[in-house]
């Protein structure tokens, strides 16, 4: 199961559907919070996280999941990039991230980068 969390409704069906058509079983989360709770209930095999979510933002999650469990890729997204001098995709592989993604993506990449981590995870 891949755990799909960004508070952009258009952003979480359009990510769910493009990881289904590849075959993939897709969670959806508006919040961190959100995710990390699945992170607990269900067989997770990676996680697609945006920066930019209330509650808790994306390098908190992502901090929070490789605290539990290093091991579980986890891919960051945003469409913000960088504010002033703080570029939010570097930050997010220094806090541990496996991939970063710039919105807008293609379908194709995003299956492609869920394909190698999902196969490194073990399961899809």
């Amino acid at each position: 199961m891949i755990v799909v969390a960004d508070d952009d409704p258009l952003v979480q069906h359009t990510c769910k559907h493009c990881l289904e058509a590849a075959g993939y079983k897709v969670a959806l989360a508006t919040t961190g919070t959100e995710a990390i709770r699945a992170f607990f209930s269900r067989d997770v095999s990676a996680f697609l996280v945006d920066i930019f979510m209330p509650e808790m933002d994306g390098i908190e999650t992502l901090m929070s999941i490789k605290k539990q469990n290093p091991a579980t890729p986890v891919i960051v997204m945003t469409g913000g990039g960088a504010r002033g001098r703080m570029d939010f995709l570097e930050a997010a592989k220094r806090f541990g991230a496996n991939e970063v993604i710039r919105k807008p993506f293609t379908a194709e990449h995003l299956v492609s980068v869920m394909k190698r981590f999902s196969e490194i995870a073990g399961r899809a």
